[in-house]
């Protein structure tokens, strides 16, 4: 079963592309040119599209996104992915979800044909149009960035912090705003 990778909280410096760090769960959906979407875990194991939480996810992402990612597979001439969601509502904090809220998912990696992630600039291209977490531009991710992430001083953030993309290496970190260390 594929992971999403760990990022952690590094400060060593990289050109970086910044996205708002959602604070939810995260899920991943599976489809293959055969069996269609036929997959869906968390970050450590397959569950059931009934799970009690997770469902509501699930069916957010029919809604929302199953057309489109297939589409965009087949005109790709993609044999297999997995997309990567994190499952959150207005509320969701620490893995913790009220269920009396909407719950959704939002598209944050898609791995095609087991070749890794797909690079940001086709992830941008080709899904910047779905919901994605809000882009916040290009940085020059270091010490000092991660700090005015943690005091709150980026614009664009929520309380969760940023996720830092690199552009040519599958490279990733984050930082957190003090609230949530």
């Amino acid at each position: 079963m594929r992971e999403y990778p760990s990022i952690r909280q590094s400060r060593k410096p990289f050109k970086a592309h910044v996205f708002d760090k959602l604070d939810g769960s995260n899920l991943r959906i599976s489809w293959d040119i055969k069996q269609g979407w036929y997959e869906l875990a968390t970050r450590t194991r397959t569950i059931s599209v009934d799970h009690n939480l997770y469902s509501k996810g699930y069916q957010y992402f029919l809604e929302v996104y199953a057309q489109e990612i297939e589409k965009i597979a087949n005109k790709s001439n993609w044999k297999r992915l997995d997309a990567f969601f994190e499952f959150h509502g207005d509320n969701s904090f620490a893995g913790r979800h009220d269920l009396s809220e909407t719950q959704r998912v939002t598209l944050i990696d898609l791995a095609p044909n087991t070749r890794g992630l797909l690079n940001l600039v086709g992830f941008l291209e080709l899904l910047g149009h779905l919901p994605i977490p809000a882009y916040l531009g290009e940085v020059e991710w270091n010490l000092e960035y991660a700090e005015a992430v943690r005091l709150g001083e980026v614009a664009g953030i929520s309380f969760e912090g940023v996720v830092a993309k690199c552009e040519t290496k599958q490279r990733m970190a984050k930082a957190k705003t003090r609230g949530v260390d």
